[in-house]
């Protein structure tokens, strides 16, 4: 007789609303992008020297190196690995219509943390802290923040912004200044950007008062106390900060300089932002069933204030590209470029390029 199986020790209780959620079939991005996100990729295409720094990213093959130490370091998250939060993955990219998804890992750090990352092959990744801390539906709306950051064709600029802010230490002299407008762009990009995806993770979720309190257990918050966390305290310590920011020139100089070099607005001020949106009839139309749709924005259809949703394709790899972008998500080549076969892997490449992003051989 065979003998049975241990069982295993049963994870930890958290609440969650799993099963009520609604689903949202070809929901464009555009839905929900925060303006402010979008009129900062649009103005992406002025800053100097963002192509020479997109070329320098691809032509190190920067993504494929960090993709072969996830899969040596961390812990790849699937459904006979860590199930309840493969579970919670499948069902965040299910609810925002994300039928291909990216490797999710677990990394073990003491610095509650999630990230996405890749130009053409996508990971997400969780520290260990962070599932420590949240509860299962905070959680979940982590795990549809960092999926929006995907759906709304963020990848390019998050994974570049990331990539020259890790380089940046290592820059000299005149490399370091020349590089200095681009990263303190995408900076500025990104902390924009982080404002559309706090939306993707309470459409996801459905519960603003759940995104609020991952973000203000990100701004400071120890597990033992975790009953303790008042949000009308956070709310109003936000908007002590709103205040300042108006009223106090010292203030709201130093505010800006400590922003500088950050990828995201503070976690306080960025609770209310959501809750304030999780009150809006734009929300409220979209969990209705009232919303933009991939089908409709590629028919030229257009949300207020946001342009032309027509799209194109990009000539080197046939991505799908918004007219607000000025290089392909996917393989960073130039909108409109002039594209010459790679004498090594013929794939088409932009000419100029140092190395081939696609198979790294100098041009």
């Amino acid at each position: 007789m065979a003998k049975a199986k241990p069982s295993r020790p049963s994870a930890r209780k958290r609440p969650s609303s799993a099963g009520k959620r609604r689903t949202f079939p070809g929901i464009s991005p555009l839905a929900w992008q925060h303006p402010s996100d979008l009129e900062a990729t649009a103005a992406m295409r002025r800053v100097p020297a963002l192509d020479q720094a997109i070329k320098f990213v691809s032509a190190n093959l920067y993504e494929k190196a960090f993709l072969v130490e996830s899969v040596g370091s961390r812990i790849r998250i699937g459904p006979n690995q860590a199930p309840r939060i493969w579970n919670l993955f499948r069902e965040a990219a299910d609810i925002l219509d994300m039928p291909r998804v990216p490797q999710i890992f677990l990394t073990t750090s003491g610095t509650p943390n999630a990230y996405a990352f890749g130009m053409k092959e996508y990971t997400i990744t969780l520290h260990s802290a962070l599932v420590d801390l949240m509860t299962e539906d905070e959680l979940m709306s982590v795990i549809g923040h960092e999926l929006s950051h995907i759906k709304c064709e963020h990848m390019l600029y998050v994974s570049l912004a990331r990539i020259l802010t890790g380089l940046s230490k290592s820059f000299l002299g005149v490399s370091r200044i020349a590089f200095l407008p681009v990263q303190l762009a995408l900076l500025a990009w990104s902390r924009r950007a982080e404002l559309s995806c706090d939306r993707g993770g309470l459409l996801v979720v459905q519960k603003p008062a759940v995104v609020g309190s991952a973000l203000a257990k990100l701004a400071g918050m120890s597990t033992s106390m975790i009953d303790e966390l008042d949000m009308e305290q956070v709310y109003a310590q936000a908007d002590e900060y709103e205040k300042t920011f108006d009223e106090e020139t010292v203030t709201k100089a130093l505010k800006n300089l400590g922003a500088a070099f950050s990828t995201h607005p503070v976690p306080v001020w960025r609770a209310k932002v959501i809750r304030d949106w999780g009150e809006s009839g734009q929300y409220r139309d979209i969990l209705a069933g009232r919303y933009l749709t991939v089908a409709q924005e590629k028919k030229g259809h257009r949300v207020a204030s946001e342009g032309p949703a027509e799209k194109g394709s990009c000539a080197a790899c046939g991505h799908s590209l918004s007219p607000i972008f000025a290089f392909c998500p996917a393989c960073g080549a130039t909108v409109d470029a002039v594209l010459v076969p790679c004498t090594s892997c013929g794939k088409k490449i932009e000419a100029g390029w140092p190395k081939c992003p696609h198979c790294g051989t100098a041009a």
